[in-house]
């Protein structure tokens, strides 16, 4: 009998080993990933890196120098298209996936009705766009729930900017056309501050547009504005070489933390912000997932410094890496949920930014071979007689790290770079496929 009840007692001794095991096994591995956590954090707060999206907002701005007061005040006075006639116009301005506008005498008419009810609004972009600073109010405390209401504004004011230069150009107005094209690069410019991804991805298609527009007045224009030309140039100088890229990625780290915070804390607004996917938030921020969540922390933390390096790098020397990066997304641990999460959307904000600068540098070309024109008579043989008296320097292709090409084209010219796929593809542009062409700039009236 004795013997009975101590063959019964094992069990109950094996499943209180067992859980005794589980405990101290947990209790360390709770431990370690907790200490590794800490000194990732520590190492970046002792760097004085910003971890919570409060702190990644940028400083106060006085009101007497803030350009976002005009910007809103801009937003109350925009007149949106209510005739079939207005919509149609308005939705046909020109972009790399639009066919050209109808310049009719009809759409014309339209179009500076159109422009004459968002004149108020526009002359309130001018003013801001003289203003150095700029900050919205935003609610950085949010996190991923922040809302941007301003970004679509802005960039419905920059089609209305891309808008009024076109018909100031067909209108005879070359060089006020030039002028609101400078206006609408420098409203682009006003959102260098905003520590925020899709705000400068924003930032680059306002660039886009106006940029845009510039080509096809260089290229319908054959008259000469050196002077213009001079102060577009500078214009773009200002465009390149700014941090606001990598600051947004530094941003997205903190957007990050804070959804890792919340998963512990609120799991209900993280599966709010990223939707539920089969996967218990509430099960994942809890205590006994609390190891593997700290886990895919310091894998997010890694992961986002190496991103963050691979910013501050030119596009030609990181494209690898990043090429590389992406791939390794693909194969994010399944454990590292949060992170695979965020993370895949980011490598090919590389490629934008690239794409950006690519226009941006061509367009300062076009400009410098138009300005060595109107001195010449001609256009250069080759893009080196551009230096010294009219670049510093040669801008070079932010695919390769090479100078741009660069060829006559009967009175005009075509300057390109080789963009995604690093081929020379003679000039030709995809607009649906970028990857698969080249990013040109074409001159064709000389």
């Amino acid at each position: 009998m004795g013997k009975l009840k101590k063959v019964k007692k094992v069990p109950g001794l094996i499943a209180a080993a067992i859980l005794l095991i589980g405990a101290v096994v947990y209790t360390a591995l709770n431990y370690s990933t907790g200490k590794a956590l800490e000194r990732e954090l520590k190492a970046l707060k002792d760097s004085g890196i910003p971890l919570t999206p409060i702190e990644v907002a940028p400083p106060p701005v006085p009101d007497e120098e803030n350009a976002a007061l005009l910007y809103r005040k801009a937003f109350t006075l925009m007149v949106r298209e209510k005739s079939e006639e207005e919509k149609k116009a308005y939705k046909a301005l020109v972009s790399f996936s639009q066919k050209p506008i109808n310049w009719s005498e009809e759409n014309v008419s339209t179009i500076r009705s159109f422009l004459r009810k968002n004149e108020s609004a526009l002359n309130l972009v001018r003013q801001a766009t003289r203003r150095d600073k700029c900050r919205f109010p935003l609610e950085y405390k949010k996190g991923y729930d922040l809302p941007l209401p301003h970004l679509k504004k802005m960039r419905e004011l920059a089609r209305l900017l891309a808008l009024e230069a076109g018909l100031q150009s067909r209108e005879g107005q070359t060089d006020e056309s030039l002028k609101t094209i400078q206006v609408g690069l420098r409203m682009g410019k006003s959102l260098f501050t905003e520590p925020i991804l899709i705000s400068q991805l924003v930032r680059m298609s306002i660039y886009s547009t106006m940029l845009k527009e510039m080509e096809m007045l260089l290229d319908r224009n054959n008259e000469t504005r050196p002077a213009i030309y001079k102060a577009l140039i500078k214009e773009l100088d200002d465009l390149e070489g700014h941090p606001a890229f990598t600051r947004s990625l530094e941003g997205e780290r903190a957007m990050g933390l804070w959804a890792f915070a919340m998963i512990r804390k609120e799991p209900s607004l993280v599966r709010e912000s990223f939707g539920d996917e089969g996967l218990s938030y509430r099960l994942y921020g809890s205590y006994l997932l609390r190891p593997i969540l700290k886990i895919d922390e310091v894998y997010y933390l890694r992961m986002m410094e190496r991103l963050i390096a691979l910013s501050r790098l030119p596009y030609y020397q990181a494209i690898v890496k990043v090429r590389n990066f992406d791939k390794e997304l693909k194969s994010v641990p399944r454990y590292c949920f949060l992170t695979g999460r965020i993370l895949p959307s980011l490598g090919k904000a590389f490629v934008v930014q690239a794409r950006s600068e690519a226009r941006i540098r061509a367009g300062k070309l076009a400009l410098a071979l138009k300005i060595y024109k109107a001195g010449k008579g001609i256009y250069p043989p080759d893009l080196k007689a551009l230096t010294p008296e009219i670049l510093p320097r040669l801008p070079k292709d932010p695919f390769t790290g090479k100078d741009y090409i660069y060829k006559r084209e009967g009175e005009g010219f075509i300057v390109y770079s080789v963009g995604d796929n690093l081929k020379d593809d003679k000039g030709a542009f995809n607009p649906k496929r970028w990857e698969e062409g080249d990013i040109p700039w074409r001159c064709t009236p000389g």
